[in-house]
């Protein structure tokens, strides 16, 4: 062998070696059980033909339709996002969307009849749908809930921190944060309408719900905004700028069954009633 051609086939094999690998392009998967996609590829007939297709970071665009049946994210699939391909024409998801323990899920625009649940789903968004059923998110954090409308059903976080519920109209429901599992907080809550249900949390035991920020929502018809705490610490929140009208037994409260009082912030809120320690 040459003495010139060894040193180039070392150099190319460290070359190889020391290389980085290229990233995987973005895919965009399509779902429509009507026509062919608009001949745009890969196209499925089933959401999860296209789920179980995704790799992470790809997303999926379906189109206008009924789709009878569930969209589940498990374990092995994460920071997908699944969208309406025209968002002024919601397809209809009947069985509803699950998030199990995976990060990054977006849900974008859809009819979701039976609701979406998130367990474990960090960095979630869910955001533009219209829901029959209710959000029920349940330890985790940093998701985003906006812009949804919800019918007979209610924003539910159970242990969730590090979120932000906003523009949201729920009907015949409410926005609970309930710290079932441990302590929670750092939730955002602003600029939502809620008809018949309310704004609220509890705790029972040692869990705590705190430092958390509700501002500028409307709430009437319902059970009003505030927090009915078992034995107190549900310290730190800021309630302000909210119009909290015709609820029953109160328009805020900020009431403590057995324990110290709850060290909150009231500031610039409308109402008519109000109970234990909220102000104004």
């Amino acid at each position: 062998m040459k003495r010139g051609i060894l040193p180039a086939i070392v150099f190319a094999m460290l070359g190889a070696l020391l290389w980085p690998p290229q990233a995987r392009a973005q895919l965009v998967h399509y779902v429509d059980n009507v026509e062919t996609c608009n001949g745009l590829l890969p196209c499925y007939t089933a959401i999860m033909d296209a789920v179980n297709a995704a790799m992470p970071s790809d997303s999926i665009e379906v189109f206008p339709g009924v789709y009878h049946e569930a969209a589940v994210f498990d374990r092995t699939k994460n920071n997908i996002i699944l969208r309406a391909r025209i968002a002024a024409l919601r397809p209809v998801i009947t069985g509803g969307v699950l998030i199990d323990h995976t990060p990054g899920i977006q849900v974008l625009d859809f009819f979701l009849e039976g609701g979406l649940q998130g367990y474990g789903a960090l960095d979630s968004v869910v955001a533009g749908n219209f829901i029959n059923g209710g959000i029920h998110l349940q330890t985790t954090g940093n998701c985003t809930v906006s812009r949804n409308i919800i019918i007979g059903g209610q924003i539910r976080f159970d242990t969730v921190s590090n979120c932000i519920v906003e523009r949201n109209i729920v009907t015949g429901g409410g926005i609970d944060l309930m710290p079932l599992r441990g302590g929670a907080g750092f939730n955002v809550i602003r600029h939502n309408v809620v008809r018949g249900g309310g704004i609220s949390w509890g705790s029972g035991g040692g869990d705590t719900n705190s430092f958390n920020t509700v501002e500028a929502n409307f709430v009437s018809g319902g059970s009003g905004i505030g927090i009915h705490s078992a034995n107190g610490y549900e310290d730190y929140n800021i309630f302000r700028r909210n119009t909290s009208v015709e609820n029953t037994p109160c328009d805020i409260f900020d009431t403590v069954n057995n324990g110290p009082h709850n060290v909150n912030t009231w500031k610039n809120n409308r109402f008519f009633i109000k109970c234990g320690d909220a102000t104004d």
